[in-house]
């Protein structure tokens, strides 16, 4: 009886540490958003960063949503802070705001990809400022873990999209913050909303 109630024992331990790593190789993407006001429709938008494909998604993203996004040929040419060279790391803050203000941008929306962990970890920082005065008025992050069959530039520049329009997604509340296994490309396809 003691030794049949020691292989319940172990067995049932045995199911749950598959079920528990089963649910925990799912993988999902996380969100988090913070914000104070969302850029109205018709208002003018710089972005920088440090990836080109992450810029190219979130510009379409925002022009979907009735923002006009500062053409990068308008960008003044030798600031780090364009959308023609994106920045090694953070964008500089001050640069930033100071292209924005030069280029007419009401806000500027700074996008920062990092694999600081290892390289099957993707994760996205977005910080936004109103150009008149530097005030933060929204933050967003995003990231993944990307399975071994994942790893090539093709799949990583698709999670790096997925990635970007789901933090916007979250900041613009069409999209609940926290984990996530809807990977689809849906959110980067949203119908402008008519608020």
């Amino acid at each position: 009886m003691k030794r049949d109630m020691q292989y319940v024992l172990r067995l049932s331990l045995i199911t749950i540490g598959l079920i528990m790593s089963a649910c925990a190789s799912s993988e999902s993407i996380y969100t988090s958003a913070s914000y104070s006001t969302l850029p109205a429709p018709g208002r003018r938008v710089s972005v920088a960063g440090n990836n080109m494909t992450v810029l190219a998604t979130a510009k379409t993203w925002l022009q979907d949503r009735g923002l006009y996004v500062i053409d990068k040929n308008v960008s003044q040419e030798n600031t780090v802070a364009s959308t023609s060279t994106p920045c090694h790391e953070w964008c500089d803050t001050t640069a930033t705001l100071e292209t924005g203000r030069t280029v007419g941008a009401d806000y500027v929306i700074i996008f920062k990809v990092s694999m600081e962990h290892a390289p099957e970890r993707l994760s996205i920082a977005i910080k936004s400022l109103a150009t008149k005065t530097g005030e933060e008025i929204f933050r967003a992050e995003s990231r993944e873990f990307l399975s071994g069959d994942r790893m090539d530039a093709e799949d990583k520049n698709e999670a790096l999209n997925h990635l970007t329009c789901h933090a916007l997604a979250t900041v613009w509340r069409y999209r609940p913050g926290g984990p996530s296994e809807d990977r689809s490309d849906h959110y980067c396809h949203m119908a402008r909303s008519k608020a």
